[in-house]
């Protein structure tokens, strides 16, 4: 949870992977190929997004994750899918967020990239719980790059 001592809803989360599973499954079955689809999100949304990873069935091309943190931890290195191994990640975090601590999103990119992700993580020392014009230009660089023609 967000907080010392404030349990992490498990069964949230793996409901939320599911409803982002099914989204892909929809978009497949009319003709998107899932290696053209970037799952993100700001906040909780980008920790959906983290968690994600390591359970979609199918292979996208990318992650964004803004000013979030990755939930359950303890349970997440048992549950990596190979399928998005090396998916790129782009996360961003201010550094005067009041919402979710900036060392919880560093230490989050940290935790991935020692488990072999590809992660990007931007700082942005000003920024509280919120996004900005530079931030976005960041994630459009990304979606650039991670996204086909």
């Amino acid at each position: 949870g967000l907080g010392e001592g404030i349990p992490e809803d498990k069964e949230g989360f793996i409901e939320c992977v599911g409803i982002v599973n099914k989204i892909i499954q929809e978009e497949k079955a009319a003709g998107i190929d899932p290696s053209s689809i970037v799952v993100g999100g700001f906040s909780q949304g980008g920790a959906v997004a983290l968690t994600s990873l390591a359970r979609l069935e199918e292979k996208i091309a990318g992650i964004v994750a803004l000013s979030t943190w990755l939930p359950l931890r303890e349970s997440y290195p048992e549950e990596l899918s190979e399928s998005n191994k090396e998916t790129p990640i782009l996360m961003c975090h201010g550094g005067a967020d009041q919402v979710v601590p900036f060392s919880w999103g560093k230490q989050s990119a940290e935790l991935l990239s020692d488990m072999g992700r590809k992660v990007e993580f931007k700082d942005f020392p000003y920024m509280q719980h919120s996004a900005d014009m530079e931030e976005m230009k960041l994630v459009q660089g990304f979606l650039r790059k991670v996204l086909p023609e």
